[in-house]
């Protein structure tokens, strides 16, 4: 099983022609094997699902792709995985654009999630009772769309709706990562030394966040 993802930040069609590479070059290594070493055909199944930006990481502030344009990475990547013992997976954007307005609302989205239960939508993780035009008119209704939340990149220095909520990794530490992951620059392992995220121990608070030198009390 090879799991991928389709619309990070900074992705090209290149990076879309890999994985179909990969997994011919997972298919055709099969046949290195010695003859009576293939006691069945290769079975790959290879999954690619959609970036859905998330809060708190260091994607947060970047958008994700549009229907249309997963839509063409879809397509190109169906085309190029049609192998014999390849089996494609993929995730239908229309749940994933929904899934990043969720993902990044803020207190709005109450209202839009009360008016798409009044519509009926229920147990929405199964593709057969998903009903995107409910969901775009429950947004319509509230005169907001899914693209405002999950289409629309996002300003570092902008408030954002979960800002309130600590969670032990400073918003600056992920503003370092944003840029050099955009950079495609990696960051050290942690036991190769303190990074300086800010994140706090049950014992100890790293003593590179502010004011990490006397708030060795505070506790998650």
């Amino acid at each position: 099983k090879l799991y991928f993802m389709l619309g990070l930040p900074t992705e090209t069609m290149d990076d879309i022609e890999g994985i179909a590479q990969l997994c011919k070059d997972v298919r055709e290594n099969y046949y290195t094997l010695p003859r009576e070493a293939r006691t069945a055909p290769p079975h790959i199944g290879a999954s690619a699902s959609t970036f859905v930006p998330k809060p708190h990481t260091a994607f947060q502030w970047e958008p994700q792709a549009s229907v249309e344009q997963i839509m063409e990475k879809q397509r190109y990547l169906r085309d190029r995985m049609k192998m014999k013992y390849v089996d494609l997976a993929w995730h239908e954007p229309y749940t994933s654009v929904i899934e990043a307005a969720f993902s990044r609302g803020d207190r709005r989205l109450c209202a839009v999630l009360a008016r798409a239960f009044e519509l009926g939508c229920r147990f929405d993780g199964w593709s057969e009772y998903f009903s995107y035009e409910k969901w775009r008119k429950a947004f319509a209704d509230c005169c907001l769309t899914p693209e405002q939340y999950a289409c629309r990149r996002i300003d570092t220095d902008a408030d954002l709706p979960w800002d309130h909520i600590f969670h032990g990794v400073s918003k600056s530490y992920l503003g370092r990562e944003y840029r050099r992951a955009l950079a495609g620059q990696t960051t050290p392992d942690c036991r190769q030394g303190c990074q300086g995220c800010g994140l706090q121990t049950r014992a100890s608070v790293c003593k590179n966040m502010p004011g990490g030198e006397n708030a060795s009390h505070l506790q998650v």
